[in-house]
């Protein structure tokens, strides 16, 4: 077996739980490093996108009075003007969700990118440093993922199916787009994805889930601390009195906190993911160069007048000194023929995919 093989066989074929354990440590082990990273491009995020709608969070709070009689009353007698103020308000909020989806995606893209090939090394055991991959995270690649990834998913999670898709199809690209292979990082996260969509959109929502968790109860607790009233709120986008500063603190506290200090827990478990699968690929793949080997032996000789050596297979026998077979190219185990699985390691051994 190759040193390849060797290298990437203890990666391959995570079980989910595995992925979370793995996940887990590498998350405790790289906390302090990576929250930098994380917290920066985040801030950006939050900063730029409340000094951009404000403007839109005010008209919205304006036509909801109007918007809540008019929800109450029969449909029928809903008037055209009571209609438009509805489509104005259901614009607003529909133009709210999606600016803010693609603003905090963009830059949870990037600041992803600018830690994927650092936790990947430190995963399988390669010494490197935070400020080395730092460096290489901004290339002419990274300008394809934040546009797919950080624009065009948050745009079709509108109509959740194909975001969904479309998320756990090229997710990877964001460890792809590092490689300097000539590939393109798209086709090659996707041929890496192959046989993992469902755990990654596994580990996508369970780390969503603890994360809105923890948000929830901290939220119920600053409303104790410090109860913040709906006029108060609204004095802060009002034009007249309008409070950056106050807008930006709120947003920071009440809905990004945990998402900073807990968001590198998603990518520490696609890290193990996305390791399982390559190793599973590059296993794979170097089984299938190697040279096959078949074993051959003379005849008892022939008259010379036919000048030549009659070759013939044989059959491989338990004991025989000519024996061939199979090795597994997860564990490199022999056995007399392949099998549907290896009876040493119970890895499949249908190379399709």
């Amino acid at each position: 077996m190759s040193e390849d093989i060797q290298t990437y066989q203890r990666f391959a074929y995570k079980s989910f739980g595995g992925v979370l354990s793995d996940g887990y440590v590498l998350f405790a082990k790289n906390w302090l490093k990576i929250i930098g990273p994380i917290a920066f491009f985040a801030i950006i995020s939050i900063i730029l996108k409340n000094l951009l709608l404000p403007d839109l969070v005010w008209n919205l709070k304006l036509l909801e009075p109007q918007v809540n009689v008019i929800l109450n009353k029969d449909p029928n007698s809903v008037t055209s003007a009571e209609f438009q103020v509805l489509l104005s308000y259901f614009s607003f909020l529909i133009g709210i969700s999606v600016l803010d989806s693609i603003i905090g995606a963009f830059f949870t893209v990037i600041a992803m990118c600018s830690i994927s090939n650092y936790l990947f090394k430190r995963y399988i055991g390669i010494d490197t440093n935070i400020n080395k991959e730092l460096k290489s995270t901004f290339n002419p690649r990274l300008i394809i993922v934040a546009l797919l990834i950080g624009i065009v998913v948050p745009l079709t999670f509108l109509l959740i199916i194909p975001g969904l898709i479309l998320f756990g199809y090229f997710i990877f690209s964001v460890f792809t787009y590092h490689n300097n292979n000539g590939k393109n990082p798209l086709k090659e996260a996707r041929f890496i994805e192959k046989g993992s969509f469902w755990k990654i959109i596994g580990v996508f929502f369970l780390s969503s889930i603890v994360i809105w968790i923890i948000t929830l109860f901290f939220q119920m607790f600053l409303d104790f601390i410090i109860p913040i009233d709906e006029i108060t709120y609204l004095s802060w986008y009002n034009p007249s009195s309008r409070n950056y500063g106050m807008i930006i603190l709120y947003d920071f506290l009440y809905n990004n906190f945990f998402n900073i200090l807990l968001g590198p827990l998603f990518i520490c478990f696609l890290t193990v993911l996305y390791t399982s699968s390559k190793a599973k690929k590059v296993a794979i793949s170097q089984y299938r160069e190697q040279p096959v080997s078949v074993k051959y032996r003379y005849s008892e000789p022939v008259p010379s007048r036919l000048y030549s050596d009659k070759i013939e297979t044989e059959k491989p026998r338990v004991g025989h000194k000519f024996n061939s077979g199979f090795y597994c190219p997860f564990c490199g185990k022999f056995m007399e023929k392949k099998l549907e699985k290896c009876p040493h390691c119970n890895e499949p051994l249908d190379f399709s995919f």
